[in-house]
């Protein structure tokens, strides 16, 4: 369920970055979204991404003890035969 929120609440806050990026492109000011409000969606944003890139290390470094512990099974198992 909380994995459902954050989804919904990164998309929402993707897409009002989005727009408030397209109006700065586009008409040279933001208006859409206060500054103030741009500036925390974009701090938020930073957040979302800097943990997914940190909680997918993690993941890889687990992953790959986890391999380096299967090889060494599967020799002692060979080693056993």
């Amino acid at each position: 369920m909380l994995r459902i929120v954050r989804i919904v609440f990164g998309c929402v806050a993707a897409l009002l970055l989005a727009a408030g990026l397209a109006e700065i492109m586009l008409f040279g000011r933001l208006s859409l979204i206060s500054p103030v409000g741009f500036g925390a969606l974009l701090a938020l944003m930073l957040v979302f991404l800097l943990k997914a890139l940190h909680r997918a290390r993690g993941r890889g470094e687990e992953l790959s003890r986890q391999t380096a512990q299967l090889q060494s099974v599967a020799g002692r198992l060979e080693a056993s035969l």
